[in-house]
């Protein structure tokens, strides 16, 4: 309709002389004529459009019928299946890992793993057990400590390959116009873990 009304508008203009004032006139009137169509065609459509029924908007009076719970009982698996399952599972001896806490980090860990720590009080070549086990795990099933696991269930040895430090890192300080500088040099002591063996035992209850 716009199209048209651009169109109608154009041809009238080039009939009639520039500059005449009832040429403006014109073209209200032509537009005033083509909104009144517009507004006639957009209410026979929307006459024509169906409206719900009363069935469908009044309310029924029964109340919404709640879904049914299933009872605990049809569920896959309960508690004891699931400690049998991972019981099973330890008895295979599969690949595990292991999240320990040492030297105040974090440590995802599995066997033959070489870590880096913070120095320990240890002699080189001792072997160590790490106590504070997060978490362990394989492929199919993970324990999850709160905070830590029991020594009856998992148990992390270690080997200390050496004490060395870490390379220097460069601390200089400056303060313009005081003539202060400052350079120090740091050089943090560490120790180098190997990871032995991560012994998973079937004790869950």
């Amino acid at each position: 309709m716009l199209n048209l009304f651009r169109t109608i508008t154009s041809v009238w203009h080039k009939t009639l002389p520039s500059g005449s004032w009832y040429r403006n006139a014109s073209t209200q009137v032509i537009g005033y004529r083509i909104s009144n169509i517009l507004t006639s065609t957009s209410l026979r459509f929307l006459s024509t459009v169906p409206q719900p029924s009363a069935k469908q908007s009044e309310p029924s009076g029964k109340p919404p019928q709640a879904s049914a719970k299933q009872p605990r009982s049809s569920r896959k698996y309960k508690g004891k299946d699931v400690i049998k399952i991972v019981n099973q599972e330890i008895k295979k001896l599969p690949q595990s890992f292991a999240v320990v806490y040492i030297g105040g980090h974090q440590f995802k860990i599995t066997n033959n793993d070489i870590i880096v720590i913070n120095r320990i009080e240890a002699d080189v070549g001792s072997d160590i057990i790490l106590n504070k086990v997060l978490s362990v795990g394989s492929k199919n099933f993970t324990l999850i400590g709160r905070p830590l696991i029991s020594d009856r269930i998992a148990k992390v040895s270690a080997t200390i390959l050496e004490h060395t430090k870490t390379p220097k890192v460069i601390v200089f300080k400056k303060k313009r116009r005081k003539n202060y500088k400052r350079t120090k040099g740091h050089r943090q002591n560490i120790s180098v873990l190997r990871i032995n063996d991560i012994e998973l035992r079937s004790e869950l209850s």
